[in-house]
């Protein structure tokens, strides 16, 4: 299920996060931009009920939940797509700053933005199919 829910949800939202921000229509893509940001939160929610789920099933099956990688992996995507959201959430690290500073500041912000969310949706299908069977390692 988690599989499905990344390529679809995962690998969707980033589609349309990198397609709002090389559209060449402005318009087209602060839309593509806002149902970005509305698939991207509720795949991090799915992806917290999801890990919670898996951990508590390693926990059940009589496995050490801390010493499982498929239970670290999944401590450090959250972590990674907690940081990320709140990130662009608060203005992409633009502080106080005004003017052309702060708009420099913002294409920064959003650089640092998109290359982690890309990161984080590329590196999450192999570690995730590769331990979900085996959570003693």
């Amino acid at each position: 299920m988690m599989t499905i829910m990344v390529a679809a949800m995962g690998l969707g939202g980033a589609y349309l996060g990198w397609a709002g921000r090389l559209n060449p229509d402005k318009r087209a893509g602060v839309k593509q931009k806002q149902t970005h940001a509305t698939i991207m939160g509720a795949f991090t929610l799915l992806a917290f009920l999801g890990a919670s789920g898996g951990m508590l099933s390693v926990a059940m099956q009589g496995f050490p939940v801390g010493q499982s990688a498929h239970s670290l992996s999944a401590v450090l995507v959250l972590v990674l797509l907690t940081f990320n959201g709140i990130y662009a959430g608060t203005g992409f690290g633009a502080g106080n700053k005004r003017g052309k500073e702060a708009t420099e500041a913002i294409a920064q912000g959003r650089r640092l933005h998109a290359y982690l969310g890309a990161f984080i949706v590329g590196a999450l299908p192999p570690p995730c199919i590769s331990r979900c069977t085996d959570h003693s390692r």
